[in-house]
């Protein structure tokens, strides 16, 4: 806290992670360190004598410490000049300079020139400078310029930066939980979805190749990276010392894509509408994944239909503790928002679930939630006490609190024959944002269209 002296503790490899904790609450990144202990006094029964003899770093750390840094407030860093004996030199220079310093997500990079960058700016009527929020765990500050900077590098365009701000914008909420999930050992990454009009005029994929790549469709791939470099650059989650997530999954480019609203049957709601939006309204929803599955569907009738949602069920049933809360978050257990990770079924297999079983979304999500419970007995085999505190023997165990919790959305080819399960995180709550168009929204979607061609076929 401020004002009381305080020394750190902490253990080989977790440094980077204190010191983005400390920078994401306002304090100096450099906070005192008073002893980083081996990973072997972890264990039980472990040697601590280490800590005593280094005692003396401990009162260093209470009476002596001082920052390095001396300033406080948002500093914004001078421009950078590259320079090469040819163009492709000067290229390789710059993609040098960024792996150097850190900045780069490991792949090519489109160096983000001043006029580069007050291009993508075009994209929004907010000003440059305007502060959208911290980044955490190191509390980077994420202004509009800052979003564009990173929409740059990642070869984006003027009409992805306004779904970009409001993704960023979610991410500075504290329901969302940044804090944890960007830090944690755990290989989780955002998914977004996308409802509204923007989808198809940005030429983001709900049909075939929804996930990417697709350069047909380039939105997602390019807003995904775009997202990693924010959490990477701003929020500090370098891998092995910002980010302790073991794999990494697929976060170069996250999970971005859209609902399928054409390919809904009659009468069922887009994602955006369930949470409480018009059809109209251009609207992003976050969650948390860790994961993905394909699903291999079944067809003829009621029977094949019952055949393929217990094949989903069965994906969802997989060892995952990270599905259950713990006692840490058992009391958002009941939120709506909860995550209960992400349902993709194709526009035929919704049409089918439909006409012969009558069931919209929610009928749906009830089978699923019904057929993936599990007995306190079975789940203890791969569980500890930690994640099954609110259980006890005889208990049967769910798949998430309520079947509401379960995020279904329509997307993918017409041909239909698989579906696909995004696992359930359970990190942060659900969250949505409308997306604020710049005024000059018609005049960026129509160079669009000089610039790559017409709108493509979505399926």
């Amino acid at each position: 806290m401020a004002g009381i002296p305080t020394v750190v503790v902490t253990r080989k490899g977790f440094e980077g992670i204190v010191a983005n904790a400390f920078s994401g609450f306002g304090f100096p990144a450099e906070a005192s360190m008073g002893y980083v202990w081996p990973s072997e006094m972890f264990l039980e029964n472990s040697d601590l004598s280490p800590i005593e003899q280094n005692f003396d770093t401990f009162v260093t750390g209470l009476t002596d410490w001082e920052p390095k840094m001396k300033e406080k407030g948002l500093l914004e860093p001078d421009l950078i000049t590259v320079k090469g004996d040819t163009e492709i030199d000067s290229w390789s220079n710059v993609d040098n300079l960024y792996y150097r310093n850190l900045w780069s997500d490991s792949l090519p990079i489109t160096p983000p020139t001043e006029d580069l960058v007050n291009w993508i700016l075009t994209g929004t009527d907010r000003d440059s400078s305007e502060v959208i929020g911290k980044i955490r765990p190191r509390g980077g500050i994420a202004t509009v310029n800052a979003v564009a900077v990173a929409l740059a590098m990642a070869g984006g365009r003027p009409e992805y930066l306004p779904v970009l701000i409001g993704m960023t914008d979610i991410l500075t909420d504290q329901r969302f939980n940044t804090q944890s999930w960007n830090a944690t050992t755990n290989s989780c990454l955002p998914a977004v979805v996308v409802n509204g009009p923007i989808a198809k005029q940005i030429r983001l994929g709900s049909g075939y190749g929804m996930f990417g790549p697709d350069p047909t469709h380039p939105a997602g791939q390019i807003l995904g990276r775009a997202l990693r470099l924010i959490l990477q650059d701003i929020g500090g989650a370098t891998p092995g010392t910002g980010t302790m997530a073991v794999y990494g999954g697929m976060r170069s480019t996250n999970a971005v894509f859209a609902e399928d609203e054409e390919g809904l049957p009659a009468g069922w709601k887009t994602l955006a509408e369930e949470r409480g939006y018009s059809r109209d309204q251009n609207i992003i929803t976050m969650t948390t994944i860790n994961g993905m599955q394909n699903v291999l569907w079944d067809f003829g009738g009621v029977d094949a239909n019952l055949r393929s949602l217990n094949a989903m069920a069965g994906c969802m049933k997989a060892p995952n503790p990270n599905k259950l809360s713990g006692p840490i978050l058992a009391e958002q257990h009941q939120d709506p928002d909860r995550p209960g990770g992400i349902i993709v079924i194709p526009r035929g297999f919704a049409s089918a679930l439909q006409t012969d079983n009558g069931w919209d979304k929610d009928g749906i999500r009830q089978y699923l939630w019904d057929n993936t419970q599990l007995p306190y007995e079975e789940v203890k085999t791969y569980t500890s006490d930690f994640f099954l505190a609110q259980w006890k023997p005889g208990d049967t165990v769910p798949y998430c609190p309520k079947p509401g919790q379960i995020t279904l959305v329509v997307g993918g080819g017409d041909q239909s024959g698989h579906g696909y399960y995004l696992a359930n995180a359970c990190f942060g709550m659900n969250t949505s944002r409308e997306i604020v168009l710049p005024t000059a929204w018609d005049d960026i979607l129509y160079e669009t269209e000089i610039d790559v061609g017409a709108l493509p076929s979505t399926h």
